[in-house]
């Protein structure tokens, strides 16, 4: 029995069908399988989040809930409040809930739901370089200390790290179509991470810098890419305007910007705030006082040789090289360059360590595609930074025990609530915080008031929390008082409030 030629073809077009239908299997069970890890990672970030957002407010939730109260209508949060602490969004969403009813999750919740919104988009963009680098993304942002501090206050840093990482994804996807759509979103994120926070135009500003060399990269005549890269940043550029008016309004209309605290800028700062901003981020179990130079220098030289080993693989594509270059080496150069003040701030950096994730998430995941020891080294360097940031949000959740409040909570249940300290770190602002919300008394005493006062308590600011407290302290040159140790109410981390309380010591040694 002969077979046709059309036989033949037949049998091999339906072999190819059934084939091809295997294959087309295999990657729909390859993609489900990584979309359902990240929904995973996605939801273990969220709800780590949502347990662990209930501590007492901290330093400056307090003074934005302060600066909202006295306002009279929901518009007046974009001019009526001319200081650096007023992040607009988050300044409008603690008008709206602002009461004593309303608890600090509640307070918190855009924060907590944009950290949890950061984690797919960092999979998204890393995804681009593979599904392994997407899984690296989700995880790391998932479980840095960094970003999970910062989704569980209720400022605009939460709102910022989201706005950039869509700002990244756009920018990336407009350098390869400059007239795409995804420059309108560009705009979007620009408009409203600026208004989350400002550091978010001069972040954009290093990401249109690092575009202009890829689309310079890209295009053989420069007027060419002098155009694709207009058609892209103009609308971004516009997005920025209402926050410079809301600015420049609320100047207008209070005479002046108030700037909390100001400090010139010292070159040792600028490179501490950098490096927790990395220890903080990767899970380094190093310590960085003020007095740790080496430790530091350790941290900065060692990031630069490892984002300089990733830039130079071929693991990372080459007009995204230039974004990743722009943030991480051109905006540290230019603070270091320009010299502001507040420099010392980590947060204020907090895009450096983003866009480090994402150059990591490259590296490891093309060192895990390329199979035996460089997927064992791109496993375990992972799981170090799993296990380091696992440890500092143990550490912030333990010290969450006995927080500030506590200490306020004791001195406003004695017979005698007048407490003085040995700081001024607004105390003022925690008392009158905790007097309004606990329909509470508690009067604070300047030091040079504390001989007429005779204050019955004392806060003290204890910082190490390796260093036993002292039992006793003394306090008043010309009328000695003693006081005896209570207990610790320190907070940890990157908004510590590090208090002791003592209590005055009577003539027979009661306290």
């Amino acid at each position: 029995m002969s077979i046709s030629e059309t036989e033949i073809q037949q049998g091999l077009a339906a072999g190819d069908r059934r084939g091809g239908a295997a294959r087309l299997g295999e990657r729909l069970l390859v993609i489900s399988n990584a979309d359902f890890a990240i929904a995973t990672i996605v939801a273990a970030g969220a709800i780590l989040r949502l347990a662990l957002a209930g501590g007492p407010m901290l330093n400056d939730e307090i003074l934005a809930l302060e600066h909202v109260r006295p306002l009279n209508h929901f518009w007046d949060v974009f001019w009526g409040i001319s200081h650096d602490n007023n992040h607009f969004l988050t300044s409008l969403w603690l008008y709206w809930l602002d009461s004593r009813e309303v608890g600090p999750l509640a307070l918190r919740a855009p924060s907590i739901l944009m950290g949890a919104a950061l984690i797919p988009v960092m999979a998204t963009i890393s995804r681009r370089s593979g599904q392994a680098a997407g899984l690296v993304a989700a995880a790391l942002t998932s479980f840095s200390y960094f970003f999970f501090n910062y989704s569980v206050e209720a400022r605009g840093y939460a709102g910022l790290a989201l706005a950039f990482a869509c700002a990244f994804d756009a920018t990336e996807r407009c350098i390869g179509d400059p007239r795409s759509p995804a420059r309108y979103a560009l705009a979007a994120a620009t408009g409203l991470g600026a208004l989350s926070h400002f550091a978010m135009v001069p972040a954009t500003a290093f990401l249109a810098l690092g575009a202009g060399a890829a689309l310079l990269r890209r295009s053989e005549r420069v007027a060419a890419a002098i155009d694709a890269w207009l058609r892209i940043f103009i609308p971004a550029g516009l997005a920025t305007l209402p926050t410079f008016a809301f600015f420049y309004l609320g100047i207008l209309n209070k005479g002046a910007i108030t700037i909390g605290a100001i400090m010139p800028f010292d070159p040792f700062y600028f490179f501490r705030a950098l490096a927790i901003a990395i220890v903080d981020s990767f899970g380094l179990p190093i310590e960085l006082s003020i007095t740790a130079t080496i430790p530091i220098a350790i941290v900065l030289i060692a990031t630069s040789l490892v984002a300089t080993i990733a830039l130079a693989s071929r693991a990372v594509s080459a007009e995204r090289k230039f974004l990743y270059v722009a943030i991480i080496f051109g905006m540290p150069i230019a603070v270091f360059l320009l010299r502001p003040f507040n420099a010392h701030v980590p947060r204020y950096y907090l895009v450096v360590p983003l866009t480090l994730i994402l150059l990591i998430s490259d590296f490891l995941g093309a060192w895990w595609r390329a199979g035996g020891r460089r997927r064992a080294a791109a496993a375990a360097a992972l799981t170090a930074a799993l296990a380091g940031g696992g440890a500092q949000i143990y550490q912030f959740q333990v010290n969450q025990a006995h927080p500030w409040s506590e200490a306020l909570a004791a001195i406003a249940a004695s017979s005698d609530p007048v407490v003085t300290t040995d700081f001024d770190d607004r105390i003022g602002l925690f008392v009158r915080y905790y007097n309004w919300r606990e329909d509470a008394h508690i009067e604070w005493v300047a030091a040079n008031d504390v001989c007429g006062k005779q204050p019955e308590w004392l806060l003290i600011w204890w910082a190490s929390l390796d260093e036993p407290m002292p039992e006793r302290r003394m306090i008043g040159n010309s009328c000695p008082m003693s006081f005896k140790f209570i207990g610790r109410h320190s907070t940890w981390g990157l908004s510590k409030v590090p208090w002791a309380l003592y209590r005055r010591e009577r003539p027979d040694g009661s306290g």
